[in-house]
């Protein structure tokens, strides 16, 4: 079929986009990529992955590759002890508790402290000035008084001032709903939170799972927050109709191969939004060709 070249004697070569298709379908299904090295297909082709990745540099394995493979979970060495998804999240949620409970507690210290300090200067200033303070006379008492006055009322101004000044101001949330700091590179949650930021890029988390990182207050970083991107290819697609009268890129085009393949296989593992398959639908995007029916 077309996509699917052939070697001599006979082999037929599978390329590498669609076997990790077929595992990061297996990954969705099952929920891990541990696929019997031993069975023809997918499993010869997971062995000789593990294989490349031991030789220097990774061998034949680009930076591009093994960083998809690691963003669906993918485990290099079969003797290392899987770890569920659930289980990375509660180690998230623990973390993440530790490190909030850590700053609040630093807070009520702080606001503790400031408010002791304020009583203790406030009752010295307090004792002095009334230790020393001498009898007045009743003209003294009233000018004293009438200027008491203006100076309560000019302070009353000022501080009504000051709280409308504060009231247009955007404060910053207190230390306990502040997103907790980045872990270490080699600590194995960081790893996991860059897997789940990758597998959300490419439309490979499942929005249950979206919801209870977004539960916890999971950054996602700034490459998963705008969508941009997407616009900006439909744009592209849109030109290209305007241009060819059709939407059949070729795999090979420089700009939107990758795209429409990725789309496709997106779609194919219920992994595209509803909202942008209607808008594929739409301007007559054709989600099944006939090499992927081929290639079934």
């Amino acid at each position: 079929s077309r996509g699917v070249p052939a070697v001599p004697g006979g082999r037929v070569v599978v390329p590498w986009r669609r076997r990790y298709e077929e595992l990061a379908a297996v990954k969705a299904r099952e929920g891990h990529c541990d696929v019997n090295s031993q069975t023809r297909g997918l499993g010869l082709w997971v062995k000789e992955q593990r294989k490349q990745y031991k030789l220097p540099n990774h061998g034949k394995l680009t930076p591009e590759r093994v960083a998809l493979m690691e963003s669906i979970g993918f485990r290099w060495s079969m003797t290392a002890k899987r770890v569920t998804w659930d289980e990375r999240f509660a180690q998230l949620v623990e973390h993440y508790n530790g490190v909030r409970a850590a700053a609040a507690g630093m807070a009520t210290v702080v606001e503790e402290g400031a408010e002791a300090e304020a009583e203790d200067g406030g009752g010295k200033a307090g004792g002095v000035k009334a230790e020393g303070t001498e009898p007045m006379d009743t003209d003294a008492a009233e000018g004293a008084a009438s200027e008491g006055g203006v100076k309560a009322e000019g302070a009353a101004a000022v501080k009504g001032e000051e709280e409308t000044s504060d009231a247009g101001e955007e404060k910053p949330p207190p230390p306990a709903q502040q997103a907790p700091p980045e872990l270490a590179k080699d600590h194995p949650l960081s790893k996991w939170m860059a897997e789940q930021r990758s597998a959300r890029r490419r439309s490979l988390l499942s929005r249950a799972k979206i919801d209870r990182l977004d539960g916890i207050g999971f950054d996602w970083g700034p490459k998963c927050r705008p969508s941009h991107k997407w616009h900006e290819r439909i744009e592209q697609l849109r030109a290209y109709k305007a241009e060819h009268g059709d939407l059949d890129v070729p795999y090979g085009h420089p700009v939107l191969g990758t795209f429409v393949n990725n789309t496709r296989s997106q779609h194919r593992m219920n992994r595209l939004r509803e909202e942008r398959v209607k808008e594929l639908a739409g301007m007559g995007f054709v989600f099944v060709t006939a090499s992927s029916r081929k290639g079934r």
